[in-house]
């Protein structure tokens, strides 16, 4: 990959992005940020997340762009991660 992380701000990721990765990063944020999330707490502390998790993801050409916030493109979690575990939990 090109692209690189540069930073974090309170709860953002500020990234350097090749145009080429574009797609790839929105694919490993999703990955990252919500799906990974489950299993990771799951495996290390054996907690089951039972809510729904989600980012957005804004590409622009400097943190804080407003043109990036109107072109957020915003990814929730799969019901399947989370709704077994509060299943389980009788929370449903």
């Amino acid at each position: 990959m090109k692209s690189f992380l540069v930073n974090t701000v309170h709860d953002s990721i500020v990234a350097e992005l090749h145009p080429d990765e574009v797609e790839l990063w929105h694919k490993i944020g999703q990955q990252c940020l919500i799906d990974d999330c489950y299993t990771l707490l799951t495996v290390l502390y054996g907690v089951h997340l039972t809510v729904p998790l989600g980012t957005g993801i804004q590409i622009g050409t400097h943190w804080a762009n407003k043109e990036a916030k109107r072109n957020e493109v915003v990814y929730e979690a799969d019901p399947k991660l989370y709704l077994k575990a509060a299943e389980e939990a009788e929370m449903l």
